[in-house]
């Protein structure tokens, strides 16, 4: 009689189900899963942007996305990749998170206390003459309108999806992409995918050349294994982008504020200014610095 109490007392779960039909390759939609730059051109709901997203594409590795409202809240989540099968198939988990990427209950986010702590997420990709059938399934959700609100959610996603793979890349992207992967370790493919002929930088603690700076955002990785670098801000005007972030050397520490300014030629980063300043533990501004 107690487990049958127990077992009445649990909360109902839930698979959702969603098939969409892509006009794009399947090699394209796959991207559109796996590439950091891509994912924060549509992840989150209508009006929403993503404003963070770090990704260590392995099985094992481990996902941390951020969501920000059109209040300005934002909603971080995590996971591990459990399954990955090239063009084919993607098995994670799925669990809301603090922004050092702990998974935390829904309720840290005023959500239902019916969310379990870990979810499952499998998306599966299959050619279809030139245009790619996709396939979402979420198990473990809780029963209900919780379920049918997650629907509506990943539904405005993938109308954005939609959007994102007719849409060129802008140098605002670019330059938000070039900082993410750089800051995650990922500081060669960086630099392959954005970086132009002739770049120089201003930094003035290092050689003008694209390959001291390179060497020297590798070596501060390595000094800095669990660096994060969250974009506040980004504002494009002709050929220059500034961004604005808020970058922590190790979690939990008030790290510094940093504006980077790029400009670009032909789609790639051919030079680039940075300046940055600490951030206070105490300061007599309420306003922040962000």
């Amino acid at each position: 009689m107690i487990a049958g109490t127990e077992s009445a007392q649990r909360p109902a779960r839930d698979e959702l189900f969603i098939s969409r039909v892509f006009d794009a390759p399947r090699e394209l939609v796959w991207k559109a899963w796996t590439d950091p730059q891509h994912i924060q051109r549509w992840w989150g709901p209508k009006d929403f942007t993503a404003p963070a997203c770090q990704i260590d594409f392995r099985v094992g590795g481990k996902y941390l996305f951020c969501m920000r409202s059109p209040e300005n809240k934002d909603y971080w989540s995590t996971g591990i990749y459990r399954e990955i099968a090239p063009l084919e198939r993607i098995v994670c988990t799925d669990s809301f998170a603090d922004e050092q990427g702990n998974v935390v209950p829904a309720t840290y986010y005023g959500m239902s206390p019916d969310f379990p702590l870990e979810m499952l997420v499998t998306v599966t990709f299959d050619d279809q003459a030139g245009k790619t059938r996709m396939t979402l399934k979420h198990t473990n959700l809780p029963a209900g309108d919780m379920s049918e609100q997650t629907g509506a959610g990943w539904n405005e996603s993938f109308d954005k999806l939609a959007e994102s793979l007719n849409r060129p890349v802008s140098n605002k992207d670019a330059a938000v992409s070039f900082l993410q992967l750089a800051s995650s370790g990922q500081v060669q493919e960086a630099y392959a995918k954005f970086v132009g002929a002739g770049f120089r930088h201003h930094n003035p603690f290092f050689e003008g050349s694209a390959e001291a700076l390179m060497i020297a955002m590798e070596q501060n990785v390595l000094q800095n294994p669990n660096k994060a670098l969250e974009v506040k801000c980004a504002l494009a005007e002709g050929p220059f982008v500034a961004v604005h972030a808020h970058v922590r050397h190790k979690p939990g520490e008030p790290g510094a504020a940093l504006i980077h300014i790029f400009r670009f030629e032909n789609g790639r980063i051919v030079e680039l200014w940075d300046v940055g300043q600490p951030v206070p533990e105490e300061s007599p501004n309420q306003y922040g610095m962000f």
